[in-house]
C-alpha cells in the first residue's frame, strides 16, 4: 500500500490529499488502532506540516470545519489510549 499512497501524495502534496476511516463499519474486521497505526507508519515519512494536512488540515480546508487549535497526531494517539483501545501489532 505505501507505494500507492506515497505515489499519490508526491503527485497531488499533501495539501491536497487526507486521511479517511470507514470506522464503525470496519470495527469487525480490525480495531480502530491497527487503523491508526497503520497510517502513521504510511506517514512516517511525511513532514510534521505533511502530516497536519494528511489527518486534519485538508479535511477542515474541504469541510469547511473550524477545529480547536493545539490538536496533533499526539492528541489523536491519546484519545485512542483514553478509550482503551488494545494495541494493534502493525508492521510496515
Amino acid at each position: 500500500m505505501r507505494p500507492y499512497v506515497e505515489t499519490i501524495v508526491d503527485l497531488f502534496g499533501a495539501s491536497r490529499c487526507m486521511s479517511e476511516s470507514n470506522f464503525p463499519v470496519d470495527k469487525g474486521a480490525y480495531p480502530y488502532a491497527a487503523y491508526w497505526n497503520a497510517c502513521k507508519i504510511l506517514a512516517r515519512s511525511a513532514s510534521p506540516t505533511e502530516k497536519a494536512d494528511l489527518f486534519r488540515e485538508t479535511a477542515a480546508r474541504f469541510y469547511r470545519l473550524s477545529l480547536p487549535t493545539g490538536a496533533s497526531l499526539e492528541t489523536t494517539d491519546s484519545i485512542v489510549r483514553r478509550a482503551a483501545i488494545p494495541p494493534a501489532s502493525v508492521h510496515p
